[in-house]
C-alpha cells in the first residue's frame, strides 16, 4: 500500500508505473 494521502487513481497509476519500471519500484517501496 502507498501513502494514505494518495488518491486511489493516483495509487493505481503509480502501481502501473512501478510495474513497468523496476528501478522506480526499488525507490518507491509499497
Amino acid at each position: 500500500m502507498g501513502p494514505p494521502e494518495l488518491k486511489p487513481l493516483e495509487r493505481e497509476a503509480a502501481v502501473r508505473i512501478l510495474g513497468s519500471n523496476p528501478c522506480i519500484c526499488v525507490s518507491f517501496p509499497r
